[in-house]
C-alpha cells in the first residue's frame, strides 16, 4: 500500500496543478477543443496519448538522468539550446506564478470584496513549500479528487437534463490544437516529474505515474467538453465558460465552482513556486525558507502587472518547445 500510495500521490500532484485556472474556468478546453466540434472531440484522446506518452518519456530521462530540478534536466537534454530552454521555461513558470497570484486576488476582490487574496495565497504556497515535498503531496492527493468531483458532478447533471450533445461538425485545426495543448502542458509538467520522479523507484511505477496523473485529466477534458456542447443555443455566455453550466443549478453551485477555481489557481501556483524554488536552491547558497521567500516575492510583484497578453503568446511559444524536446525524446527511445 506504501508504494501505490506514493506513486498515487506524484499522480494527484500532477493532476493538480494540471488543472489550472485556464482548465478549470473551461477557457482552455473552450479554446483547445470544444470550438473545433468534431476535430476538438477527435483531439481529446490524442492529446492524452502524447501527454501519458510524453509524460512517461520524460519520467524516463530523468530518473536515467538523475536530476533534481527541470532546470538540471533542460541542460542534459537541450544540449547547445539548454540554458534557452531553460530561460524561457523559468520566465514563464515565474509569470504563471504571478498570474496566478493576481487571479487569486482578483477572485477574493469579486467573491468577498476584500484585498490581500494574491498575499494570502502566496504565504499558504510558501508554507506548503516550507513543509516539504512529503506534505505537498499529501494535500495533492486530497485537493486533485475534491477539484475533479466538484467539476465532473454538476457537469454530468447538466450532461442528463439537456441531454448528450455531440458535434455534428468540426475543423481539422483541431488536431494540431490538440497537440499544442499536450506539448504546452508536457514542457510545464517536467517541472513536476523532475522534482518528484526520485519517489517512483521503478520503471513500471514511472509509467503508472504518468497513466494515473493524465487519466483523470483525459476524462475531465471528455466531460467538460461535453458539458459545453450541451449548453443550448442562446443558453448565456460567459468569459468564464463552465459558469454557464453552473448558473443552472443556482448560488450555491456556482459559489462551489468559484472555490475550485480558486483551487486550481492555488496548485499551479503550488507547481511553479516549487520548481522555481528547487531551481533557486540548486543553483544558489539559499536554503529552501529564503529561496521560496525570493521566488515568491517575484510572483507577487508580477502580480501587480497585467500578464494575459504575455500568457496568449506563452501557450504557442511554450508549447513549440515542448514538440521539441518530445521529439527528442522519442528518438533518444528508439
Amino acid at each position: 500500500m506504501g508504494r501505490i500510495r506514493e506513486i498515487s500521490g506524484v499522480a494527484s500532484f500532477y493532476t493538480a496543478a494540471f488543472i489550472g485556472a485556464g482548465f478549470a474556468s473551461g477557457e482552455e478546453i473552450q479554446a483547445f477543443f470544444v470550438r473545433y466540434g468534431l476535430g476538438g472531440l477527435v483531439g481529446i484522446p490524442l492529446s492524452i496519448a502524447v501527454l501519458v506518452l510524453g509524460s512517461g518519456l520524460v519520467l524516463e530521462q530523468c530518473k536515467r538522468l538523475g536530476v533534481g530540478s527541470y532546470s538540471e534536466f533542460f541542460h542534459r537534454e537541450g544540449g547547445r539550446l539548454g540554458r534557452v530552454y531553460d530561460t524561457v521555461y523559468s520566465v514563464f513558470a515565474l509569470t504563471g506564478l504571478g498570474v496566478m497570484l493576481a487571479g487569486c486576488g482578483a477572485l477574493a476582490r469579486s467573491l468577498v470584496g476584500v484585498p490581500g487574496g494574491a498575499l494570502a495565497t502566496a504565504v499558504a504556497v510558501g508554507l506548503t513549500i516550507w513543509a516539504g515535498p512529503g506534505q505537498i503531496l499529501r494535500l495533492s492527493s486530497i485537493l486533485t479528487p475534491v477539484m475533479a468531483t466538484v467539476l465532473v458532478v454538476p457537469t454530468l447533471g447538466f450532461i442528463v437534463k439537456e441531454g448528450i450533445t455531440l458535434p455534428t461538425w468540426g475543423s481539422h485545426l483541431g488536431i494540431p490544437a490538440a497537440v499544442l495543448y499536450a506539448s504546452y502542458n508536457l514542457s510545464f509538467s517536467m517541472a513536476v516529474w523532475a522534482s518528484f520522479h526520485d519517489r517512483l523507484k521503478t520503471r513500471g511505477e514511472l509509467w503508472a505515474a504518468a497513466l494515473l496523473g493524465n487519466g483523470p485529466v483525459g476524462i475531465l477534458l471528455f466531460v467538460l467538453s461535453l458539458g459545453l456542447w450541451a449548453v443550448p443555443p442562446g443558453g448565456g455566455q460567459s468569459e468564464i465558460p463552465i459558469l454557464v453550466i453552473a448558473r443552472a443549478y443556482g448560488p450555491l453551485v456556482t459559489g462551489s465552482f468559484a472555490a475550485i477555481l480558486h483551487l486550481a489557481m492555488f496548485s499551479t501556483a503550488l507547481a511553479h513556486g516549487y520548481a522555481l524554488t528547487l531551481r533557486v536552491k540548486l543553483q544558489t547558497t539559499l536554503e529552501t525558507g529564503s529561496a521560496t521567500a525570493l521566488v515568491l516575492g517575484a510572483g507577487l510583484a508580477l502580480s501587480a502587472f497585467g500578464f494575459s497578453a504575455l500568457v496568449r503568446l506563452g501557450y504557442p511559444i511554450v508549447g513549440l518547445m515542448g514538440m521539441l524536446i518530445f521529439g527528442t525524446l522519442l528518438g533518444k527511445g528508439r
